[in-house]
């Protein structure tokens, strides 16, 4: 199962294989990857992505730019046994995260703990079954770091 750590030190493992958050190509590199990860569901536009990683302005060739760091990203992650080819697609201008089989993601196990744990104290105390409510809180991104894509993750 390939199980992927957003908080704390970005790191990625693969079948016995760890890849630390600073082999993931720097700060944007880690970047790219936490944001295409929370993100995989749906295919993300590089101009948008671009705009998460370039807030104040974007660079004169952003978009050599960003296709370097996503280039680099696949050879990392292809490092621990990642299909380099597949594992971030690039398809009418978009890009998409696509992980091979089973993916666990702290962030997301963090959630789904949190939601089964308020439902079961809600059902203690009504005395009835009620569907689970999140309210997590925490940071996933250092402050500086932090952007309009991670607070909408976190609604």
């Amino acid at each position: 199962m390939l199980r992927i750590y957003l908080t704390g030190e970005v790191q990625v493992e693969n079948g016995g294989r760890l890849l630390r958050g600073s082999q993931l190509g720097g700060p944007q590199g880690r970047f790219v990857f936490a944001y295409l990860v929370t993100e995989r569901k749906q295919a993300v536009t590089q101009s948008d992505l671009a705009d998460a990683l370039w807030p104040e302005a974007l660079p004169a060739s952003w978009a050599p730019a960003l296709s370097a760091i996503v280039s680099r990203l696949r050879a990392r992650l292809g490092s621990v046994g990642l299909p380099r080819a597949r594992i971030v697609g690039n398809a009418f201008g978009c890009y998409q995260f696509t992980p091979p089989g089973e993916t666990w993601v702290d962030i997301e196990a963090a959630l789904a703990g949190l939601d089964a744990a308020e439902g079961a104290l809600r059902r203690r105390r009504t005395g009835r079954h009620s569907l689970p409510r999140s309210s997590f809180g925490g940071r996933s991104l250092p402050a500086k770091r932090e952007r309009g894509w991670t607070s909408a993750a976190r609604r």
